[in-house]
């Protein structure tokens, strides 16, 4: 599996909006060979992102280490979007490191968590108290932005796009679905702590 192939159909979301088949499709194959192989699916590839990056200043240590305590709730999210495959381990990937705590600047209470293998990432919402919602998704390199898609707690399914923006920022949009079935979106915007 050529990974920058599988990664190419993802950049239409940004311009299309996310197309959740297309998104699945994409999440399960990578799932699959990087279930057989490892880190060896995306070894070779030239390191760097397209656009310089500045370097990122944790303001806090991160005190997960890699959120592997959410491990079986988002085994039991990808087990329901029909690959319950979960890497334990992180990885970056093309030098760009996600991993780690983001949160609104206006609102660093309600953090989230990414956890990042390779292409392949993880996102846990509400990580200071209860998680409310588990996701995962795609980041393509290619145009820098990460492709989620999710469940909350309490069942509504949650579709989000955000462009990593060179400082270490998250912004893009987030729709869900309201108790009446109703879709509705909002902004996304959360920058990195740890």
């Amino acid at each position: 599996m050529e990974i920058l192939d599988l990664l190419a159909g993802c950049d239409d979301f940004l311009r299309l909006g996310i197309d959740a088949v297309r998104l699945t499709q994409v999440i399960t194959r990578f799932k699959q060979a990087a279930a057989n192989q490892g880190p060896v699916v995306w070894a070779g590839l030239p390191a760097g992102p397209p656009v310089p990056m500045q370097q990122f200043r944790p303001q806090m240590a991160d005190p997960f280490g890699g959120g592997g305590q959410w491990l079986p709730h988002l085994q039991a999210m990808a087990a329901g979007m029909g690959h319950a495959w979960v890497p334990e381990q992180t990885a970056d990937f093309l030098g760009l490191d996600l991993t780690g705590i983001w949160a609104p600047p206006m609102n660093p209470a309600d953090q989230c968590y990414l956890r990042q293998y390779g292409p392949y990432v993880n996102f846990i919402a509400g990580i200071l108290g209860m998680p409310y919602a588990f996701g995962e998704g795609i980041f393509s390199p290619n145009v820098r932005a990460v492709f989620i898609q999710g469940r909350y707690v309490g069942g509504a399914p949650l579709q989000a796009t955000a462009q990593l923006l060179p400082n270490w920022v998250l912004q893009g949009g987030l729709q869900t679905w309201n108790a009446l079935g109703m879709p509705f979106q909002v902004p996304l915007y959360m920058a990195r702590l740890a």
